[in-house]
């Protein structure tokens, strides 16, 4: 896994982070949150979100990690 600097990048993005970080929100959400990412990049906080059964908006201005983060989320890439 690769955040910032160093590391391998397996995602094809230049700092994804693990999924087990993202864990860290579900103390601040209830079933009936919507989780709000405005930097989608890898996909990882939506994958997160998907696997845990909460509502999340991504948001991703760059064609490249769009599409990287809906192949990733579609396909359960935890990596």
């Amino acid at each position: 896994m690769k955040i910032g600097k160093g590391g391998k990048n397996l995602l094809g993005h230049t700092a994804p982070y693990p999924i087990n970080l993202v864990e860290n929100i579900r103390e601040l959400c209830n079933e009936n949150s919507v989780i709000l990412d405005p930097y989608l990049g890898s996909g990882t906080t939506v994958l997160w979100a998907k696997e845990n059964k909460y509502k999340c908006i991504g948001i991703e201005i760059n064609k490249d990690y769009y599409n990287l983060a809906i192949n990733r989320i579609n396909k359960g890439v935890k990596v």
